[in-house]
């Protein structure tokens, strides 16, 4: 697989509320996944309760980028709820993180990224932390191999939706709730995962969520012969970007109130 960072040459020139969204490549037999990310100039959060509370970050290469919207084979565009908006501040640099796996027919790709801006600031800033085990690791023939993570929230928020993400090896995909009271609730259950389908699960009402609250994650996965999708299993694998590594990420997406306004 090939990876290619492609950089957008303006800055963004004024603070942007997105309300809907999409990436979307012109030929998807060839792009296993691409990756829309923005880096703010330094000052764009004068101050931490600002970072906290309007928008929270994922570092992928602790150079400041901002994981921002992902194309998976089978996922929608993101639209917002009225009222709820993604915030890219004044002076952004954005840049699309492409994932390229050739099948051995010539081709070319051009990758879109298209947004609605919202006409006003929102009541409400949506915000997405992308939770990850890098640690993967799948001895060769195992059929059930279990990994697990988890991230707490800091602050108040609603839980809008969920976005996993596996590779060929993928077996199964679960998601609980831990709550401050003790209690938990199971949110998310694939029981039969599907590199060709990977949607956003958007809740029917957002799930809301205390500061305290841990977003639990529980992946499976099958590298035996058993997996008709294994393209090796007397290998072992091991956490990567291409096809035949394997990845465990949820992308968990909330809401709060804007503290902008």
């Amino acid at each position: 697989m090939d990876l290619t960072k492609f950089f957008i040459e303006e800055t963004v020139p004024e603070d942007l509320w997105v309300e809907r969204m999409q990436v979307l490549p012109s030929d998807p037999t060839v792009v296993h996944h691409a990756t829309a990310m923005f880096k703010p100039p330094a000052d764009a959060y004068p101050t931490e309760e600002r970072i906290l509370n309007t928008l929270v970050p994922w570092n992928q290469s602790r150079e400041g980028w901002q994981f921002l919207l992902a194309y998976l084979p089978g996922k929608d565009p993101r639209v917002f709820a009225e009222g709820v908006a993604r915030f890219i501040p004044k002076g952004s640099v954005i840049r699309i993180e492409m994932h390229y796996t050739p099948n051995g027919v010539a081709t070319q790709d051009r990758t879109a990224i298209g947004m609605v801006l919202a006409d006003e600031p929102p009541r409400f800033a949506a915000r997405t932390r992308m939770i990850r085990n890098p640690t993967v690791f799948l001895p060769a023939g195992e059929p059930d191999v279990p990994f697990y993570t988890s991230y707490t929230m800091v602050a108040p928020s609603y839980l809008r939706s969920l976005t996993p993400h596996m590779h060929l090896r993928g077996k199964s995909f679960d998601v609980t709730l831990a709550h401050s009271d003790g209690t938990e609730e199971h949110v998310l259950e694939i029981e039969e995962w599907d590199p060709d389908w990977q949607f956003t699960y958007t809740f029917r009402e957002p799930r809301y969520l205390e500061a305290g609250t841990r977003i639990q994650v529980k992946a499976t996965f099958d590298n035996s012969w058993e997996n008709p999708n294994n393209p090796d299993a007397d290998v072992d694998v091991i956490d990567g970007p291409q096809i035949w590594d394997e990845m465990m990420v949820l992308v968990a997406e909330w809401v709060a109130p804007n503290r902008q306004l």
